[in-house]
């Protein structure tokens, strides 16, 4: 992610797809986004069938909405589509830090019988992805700026 006033810049990388977006800092922070990726990518490389990464969060108040891309588990591929969620039009009450109950059910289909845009990464690729995330998330904790001393009390 870059660093852009009041947003960041980020990429998902799908294969041969690459989308550069905003992740919008009006409700969520830079580190909310970094922390549901690693969590999101955590889900699917480990045992559960379903996860997500969210893009944009929007405060989750009457009209507002979040971006996301569910990942589908099927063998050793993992589905993923973009999905735009309005909070006033789930069936259960949001909680922006655990969203993954409302993953919907995966569908090829729209309701108009219109193909819905998915794309297919191998399972193993998404497991190096997120070892290198978590490896570099380490690097950044052991090279951030450390106080020599205590700060003094006056």
């Amino acid at each position: 992610m870059v660093f852009v006033k009041g947003a960041s810049y980020a990429q998902i990388v799908l294969g041969d797809f690459r989308e550069t977006f905003l992740c919008y800092h009006a409700f969520w922070r830079r580190g909310d986004y970094e922390r549901q990726w690693r969590n999101g990518l955590r889900k699917i490389c480990g045992h559960d069938r379903t996860s997500a990464l969210v893009t944009v969060m929007y405060p989750p108040s009457k009209g507002g909405c979040f971006i996301w891309w569910p990942m589908y588990k099927q063998g050793r591929e993992v589905l993923f589509q973009n999905h735009l969620m309005q909070f006033d039009k789930l069936d259960s009450p949001f909680d922006p830090r655990n969203p993954y109950p409302h993953i919907p059910e995966f569908k090829e289909e729209n309701e108009a019988g219109q193909k819905i845009s998915t794309w297919s990464v191998p399972l193993d690729e998404i497991k190096h992805f997120y070892r290198r995330m978590q490896s570099q998330q380490q690097t950044d904790r052991r090279d951030a700026p450390r106080r020599p001393f205590p700060p003094r009390r006056r």
